[in-house]
């Protein structure tokens, strides 16, 4: 099995340690998976930072969604 994509959920990141330890989880995968890219699916931030070389996407969920189905409907 090949790992393609890693995602966290997080509904309020918006506290720092809520925000290290989303990071923190998603960065040890990434790194494990040797992965570029993560995403942190939330209720509501847009944003995207490096963190250790690697790039962590923000997206709300509803936007997460729309992006699955665009994807799925072009797979097809």
């Amino acid at each position: 099995m090949k790992v393609s994509r890693l995602i966290q959920v997080c509904s309020d990141i918006s506290d720092p340690d809520t925000h290290f330890r989303e990071i923190k989880g998603l960065i040890s995968g990434l790194e494990y998976f040797n992965i570029l890219e993560g995403t942190i699916i939330t209720s509501d931030q847009f944003k995207e930072e490096r963190v250790g070389g690697k790039k962590i996407r923000y997206v709300p969920l509803w936007y997460w969604l729309l992006e699955l189905e665009v994807n799925s409907t072009i797979i097809e």
